[in-house]
């Protein structure tokens, strides 16, 4: 499994909305690609794509710009990464074209990967990321 750029950006910009959350008003575009270091036409595309998705909201107007669409506590990474990256681990058993899927005794070993990272991802949620981070604290997990 590789993150994309897009999926590492999505993850940056959710954050910095889970972080203004508490404010109660929409972060404009610019504050957001200034604050997590995102290329801003970039970080177009990835806002439209975590619209669509039911992460992210925006308000038109000089008070408007971006949210959450909801509650941070229920958005996980997995959330964001499946939005913008697709699935968790990708082989060539991933497909139904695989002439040796009943066969091959590497099936198992790329399904449990999936599971484990689809499991850490699933179990980080942004609340707890926001606390991390304004609690100064390290980002780690094991996996």
């Amino acid at each position: 499994m590789k993150i994309s750029a897009k999926g590492d950006y999505a993850c940056k910009a959710v954050l910095e909305l889970t972080l203004k959350h508490q404010e109660g008003k929409p972060v404009q575009i610019g504050e957001i690609a200034k604050n997590q270091s995102i290329p801003l036409k970039y970080l177009e595309q990835i806002l439209v794509v975590l619209k669509k998705g039911g992460i992210a909201k925006s308000k038109r107007g000089a008070e408007g710009g971006y949210s959450l669409a909801k509650n941070p506590k229920d958005i996980t990474v997995a959330d964001v990464i499946a939005l913008t990256d697709g699935p968790f681990v990708t082989t060539p058993c991933s497909d139904d074209n695989c002439e040796t899927q009943d066969v091959c005794c590497f099936l198992p070993i790329w399904s449990e990967l999936e599971k484990q990272i689809y499991k850490v991802l699933s179990g980080t949620n942004f609340e707890e990321l926001s606390e991390k981070v304004n609690q100064g604290q390290q980002l780690m997990y094991h996996i």
